[in-house]
């Protein structure tokens, strides 16, 4: 049976000629334009060429729906994007019309359900998964962090899962959507309105874009994984290209990928998929891989929280691990077991299908309420209840 590997519209190309065409032509890698998505792009480039001196490599880059649209709350983008990664989707449709042959996300961006002739090749090794509290310069002599914050102080994020576990954590505390790179959101926090006050106090980020961006300086606070848990694949780069293309992901597969970095995002991507979730629930994951006399072992822990922080669920699973199929059955097992301790009073129906990886609904914890409008449905382990985008060559 012939094999094909599929452009855009479902256009078939025999995967002999795609990669006859491909073989030994410069590999073009797609990227957003901020600098830290270049930072991260040149990072896997570089891998790239040490691994294979005698291959050329050239960035290509393209804006995103999530880079253009800085004026409204992810979700809502999301919503007006049918579901598709916000900041992904483009970069997809340049590998499917062929203009370029892998491109690299932060993991956290990508949907945990790909388009079907796509596939996340590699993933590289993870670096500082924690969040980071960045304080207003006039807050920085006398606090420290967030608990240091006077009552009624505003944080600002564009993340839900943030913002939800700030009204639990931190009830004294505001949360004012951000929007932004690193650089922007940076300025933001500085930025004064016209009567002279602040519009931020703090602002949260990852602690690796900071890093990453050499703005470490800037991080007053760095938030403890076991009560502030950061989002699937966090600090990770996902590195995406056709299913078809066996030589990039043989290529990617030994210059880029980071074995147990892989088995830990493959467990909290497949807990996400599994729950049904993405940017429009309020949840957090934490996970630790050991390996004893050549026997590996992952642990994942996840929290999940509405909206109002008000009601949390969470439990963690662990076992036996060596293969990317067993890390995503200890993440399909762990979603499984935060359904039975009560996560559909947060995710609403567990049998129906949220609409879309952005959410309808403006909040986690809505999600239910968005479900039960749409259909009337019904209702333990010691876990807690409690147009075509612009390209510059680079």
């Amino acid at each position: 049976m012939a094999q094909f590997c599929l452009g855009l519209d479902d256009e078939k190309i025999s995967a002999p000629d795609f990669l006859a065409n491909a073989k030994n032509s410069t590999i073009v890698i797609g990227s957003r334009k901020s600098d830290l998505a270049l930072w991260q792009t040149r990072h896997v480039k570089a891998k790239l060429e040490e691994r294979f001196p005698d291959r050329k490599f050239e960035i290509v880059t393209s804006s995103t729906l999530g880079d253009n649209v800085t004026d409204r709350t992810l979700v809502e983008v999301g919503t007006s994007n049918n579901g598709h990664g916000v900041f992904t989707k483009d970069l997809e449709d340049n590998l499917l019309k062929g203009t370029c042959r892998l491109v690299v996300h932060s993991l956290k961006d990508m949907p945990t359900n790909l388009p079907e002739s796509l596939c996340l090749a590699a993933i590289t090794e993870r670096d500082s998964p924690e969040d980071a509290v960045v304080l207003h310069p006039k807050h920085r002599e006398k606090s420290k962090g967030l608990k240091d914050l006077p009552d009624g102080a505003v944080v600002g994020t564009s993340s839900l899962r943030r913002q939800a576990f700030i009204k639990r954590l931190y009830p004294n505390l505001q949360y004012k959507s951000i929007r932004g790179s690193v650089q922007t959101r940076l300025k933001k926090l500085e930025d004064e309105m016209e009567d002279g006050a602040n519009a931020y106090d703090a602002v949260i980020l990852a602690s690796v874009g900071l890093k990453r961006c050499n703005l470490q300086d800037k991080i007053s606070e760095l938030l403890e994984e076991s009560t502030f848990p950061h989002a699937v694949g966090q600090g990770a780069l996902g590195v995406e290209c056709k299913g078809c293309d066996t030589e990039m992901i043989e290529m990617l597969k030994a210059a880029v990928e980071h074995k147990e970095t892989a088995l830990r995002c493959s467990g909290e991507r497949a807990t996400l998929r599994t729950l049904e979730g993405g940017c429009q629930i309020a949840m957090g994951i934490t996970s630790s891989f050991s390996e004893v006399d050549g026997k590996g072992e992952l642990r994942l822990s996840c929290t999940l929280l509405s909206e109002d922080g008000e009601c949390e669920v969470k439990d963690s699973y662990s076992g036996p691990c060596s293969s990317v199929d067993e890390a995503e059955k200890i993440g399909n097992e762990l979603a499984e077991k935060l359904r039975v301790a009560g996560a559909s009073k947060i995710l609403g129906d567990d049998k129906k299908k949220r609409r879309i990886t952005y959410g309808s609904a403006e909040t986690p914890g809505l999600a239910a309420a968005s479900n039960s409008s749409e259909a009337s449905s019904g209702e333990q382990s010691k876990s807690s209840v409690a147009e075509k985008p612009n390209i510059n060559w680079t």
